[in-house]
């Protein structure tokens, strides 16, 4: 998971407060999140970091969803192509899904929707603000990278921040963009146990038996 974007040449600069210095950061055991996701395992991840030698390490959780076949409440459409999961017998998107169960293990989160322009979502056109030292953090780095590709769900518990992708099991765990993005924030001191990615598995259908050739008397 490699990176080729480059800074643009107008990026603004920065003056160097570093995210950290706000009072976000990483102390909980990655087990207890694991928990909170209802993960059924969890493990760490390679990322290739842009214009950084070697990779580095992240958390991973993964859990094992059932896709919803049933109706969808009318406020569904507000998303576009978007698979919702089984979570308590309720249908939820992906990154909302990973909001009910941050909430339910008492951290506050929010899904950063980027249709129809930017917002946090803690559910469906529900928009909420993030705390004061957070927005700013994030803006920094977005600054600097030239670009908003953070991670889609924000998770905080004070003083302790979650940066969290949704992925689904066969696809890019970590984007270049996201990877460059991961790489600036660390050079601006937000921890790496900040960061984790969620992979979402789906059974397959199992598949249908050939039937045998049946010979005629």
């Amino acid at each position: 998971m490699t990176a080729s974007s480059t800074h643009p040449a107008g990026a603004a600069r920065l003056r160097r407060t570093r995210p950290a210095d706000n009072a976000v950061g990483a102390s909980d055991d990655p087990a207890s999140l694991g928990a909170a996701l209802r993960a059924e395992a969890q493990d760490r991840v390679m990322v290739t970091l842009p214009h950084a030698p070697g990779q580095i390490e992240i958390q991973r959780y993964v859990r094992r969803e059932t896709v919803w076949t049933g109706d969808l409440p009318q406020a569904f459409g507000a998303v576009p192509n978007k698979v919702p999961y089984v979570l308590d017998g309720a249908p939820h998107y992906p990154e909302l899904l990973l909001v009910r169960l941050l909430e339910a293990a008492g951290w506050s989160a929010a899904w950063r929707k980027t249709w129809n322009g930017e917002a946090y979502w803690r559910d469906l056109r529900e928009p909420i603000e993030l705390p004061e030292p957070i927005t700013t953090a994030l803006d920094q780095v977005s600054a600097r990278a030239g670009h908003a590709g953070q991670w889609e769900v924000v998770a905080w518990r004070d003083p302790q921040l979650r940066l969290l992708t949704s992925r689904t099991t066969g696809g890019q765990l970590v984007t270049a963009y996201q990877a460059e993005w991961l790489s600036i924030a660390l050079r601006m001191g937000l921890p790496i146990g900040c960061f984790a990615v969620v992979e979402h598995r789906v059974p397959r259908a199992p598949r249908r038996r050939r039937l045998e050739h049946i010979r005629q008397p």
